[in-house]
């Protein structure tokens, strides 16, 4: 008898939400039929097979569409349509306009983790952080880090030298592993060694987190409270467990390496926040956090050192592993590049 309660309950709110959202995805299909793409499988259910499309197997679909459909094309992964973009000068549309800065529910899978960080956030907080992190990339920070840096690469090289020559090699999972080494050490200030040992608790959590997060996604199911209480939910609970223990680690440890140098550079802290002396990241972050006019908070901070460790280790990989491939199948510029200045 409950359970039929339950399932009558069920059948009326799927009959509510069709009635309430009938005029908007009808208006909605309209639109989207202007825009190139694949025929709908069903008409309130949109393309319901990318919705069952795993982590491992949507980048190939998503090639497959682009291949026929060109740099824009349209999606319907279950009521929500999607526009995907292929071309730069589509997105540069995007990326320059000021009007366009509230992100999409999307990152909202993002929250738990990364809190309101520069990746999630938006309008004016969003401004505000940029504004404040924009300086930590300037070259004469990036030039400081040049020993970190080529010190990874050297290992990198070594441990790609070490691998089988008669089989093929992902370098992507070495790029990954230089990438955490290379900015918690540069950026964090803290030595995880993820090169030596890749089976790191936190690169365990990092990686599952990811790939949670891209299924919660394309999932909308996994987007309700009830998640937190499944198998998948519990899990991306004690990953985050594990990643905030290493950031809260990195801040610490900066914040005591930085109290003999704050009694030195006192009368230049309001200096450093108005970006005459070029600070590392985690540095500029804590000059912020503890100036008289607190441009960031606790919270904050936390945020931006999650944001920065996730967002920067796998689109530096990314781009580093794209980058091998390209001067693979392209041997006649790769001496003309290693004497580039």
């Amino acid at each position: 008898m409950l359970l039929l309660l339950w399932f009558s309950v069920f059948i009326l709110y799927v009959v509510y939400l069709l009635v309430k959202k009938f005029p908007i995805i009808r208006r909605q299909y309209r639109i989207m039929e202007k825009i190139p793409g694949p025929p709908l499988d069903s008409y309130f259910l949109g393309h319901s097979s990318e919705v069952f499309r795993t982590v491992e197997t949507r980048p190939a679909s998503n090639l497959q569409l682009h291949k026929e459909y060109g740099g824009i094309y349209r999606q319907w992964p279950g009521w929500v349509p999607f526009i995907l973009l292929a071309k730069a000068e589509y997105a540069e549309v995007f990326f320059t306009s000021k009007n366009l800065e509230t992100k999409s529910f999307l990152y909202d899978v993002f929250h738990d983790w990364l809190g309101q960080g520069l990746l999630t956030s938006s309008g004016h907080l969003w401004q505000q952080r940029r504004k404040l992190i924009t300086p930590a990339f300037h070259f004469s920070v990036l030039n400081g880090l040049c020993d970190t840096l080529v010190e990874k690469g050297i290992k990198t090289v070594e441990l790609l030298r070490s691998q089988p020559k008669d089989s093929p090699v992902d370098v992507y999972e070495f790029m990954y592993l230089v990438a955490l080494d290379s900015i918690c050490e540069a950026a964090m200030g803290i030595k995880i060694n993820a090169m030596t040992d890749p089976k790191l608790d936190y690169i365990r959590a990092l990686t599952d987190n990811t790939k949670i997060s891209i299924e919660r996604t394309f999932k909308p199911w996994l987007n309700h409270r009830f998640f937190y209480i499944t198998p998948m939910g519990r899990r991306l609970a004690r990953n985050l467990e594990t990643i905030f223990q290493l950031s809260k680690m990195a801040i610490s440890h900066s914040k005591m390496t930085r109290k003999p140098k704050r009694k030195e550079n006192e009368d230049t802290e309001f200096d450093e926040i108005k970006g005459k002396k070029k600070l590392a990241f985690l540095d500029l972050l804590l000059e912020a956090h503890d100036s008289t006019t607190a441009f960031i908070t606790d919270e904050g901070l936390q945020d931006e050192v999650n944001t920065f460790m996730f967002a920067g280790h796998e689109t530096t990989a990314s781009s580093m592993s794209f980058t091998l491939h390209i001067l693979s199948i392209h041997p006649e510029i790769q001496v003309p590049v290693l004497f580039l200045p």
